[in-house]
């Protein structure tokens, strides 16, 4: 069983049992020398997402081997941009720089954006069921939900 850290634009995985670090990894693009405020293991899949400033990867869990890094820079208003992540179905959701955007799981690639009025910090709450019964995305950002 393993821990998954992250720091300044490394992520580790360690032994359960006594801390050893049985891989690190510098994710590239805008991962690297950026605090990586986000971790999102997907154990079914053998998956596990980091984000940091403006970017997104999906990393082997086995080996911390790149299966694809997204770049989610839509502004360049802000020095950096946190991205929030969440997972709904066969999607990754993804809060930065004032905007809301979905990535296909597998490929990363960007099924939609919804940009949001408010501050350039976008928190997701992925509600299980809403008004209807359907799940219920909460957004939050400067200060406004």
């Amino acid at each position: 069983m393993c821990v998954f850290a992250s720091t300044l634009g490394h992520v580790y995985c360690l032994n359960s049992k006594n801390g050893s670090i049985i891989w690190e990894k510098a994710p590239e693009k805008g991962l690297q020398n950026a605090p990586i405020i986000s971790l999102l293991l997907l154990e079914e899949r053998g998956l596990l997402f980091v984000a940091g400033d403006g970017s997104v990867a999906c990393l082997n869990k086995k080996d911390g081997s790149i299966v694809w890094v997204k770049e989610l820079k839509a502004s360049t208003l802000y020095s950096w941009q946190p991205v929030h992540i969440i997972r709904f179905n066969s999607s990754l959701l993804c809060g930065t720089a004032g905007t809301v955007i979905s990535l296909d799981l597998a490929t990363g690639s960007t099924q939609w954006m919804t940009p949001i009025r408010g501050c350039h910090v976008v928190t997701l709450l992925l509600i299980p069921e809403g008004p209807k019964n359907d799940p219920f995305l909460a957004v939050g950002t400067g200060g406004v939900v």
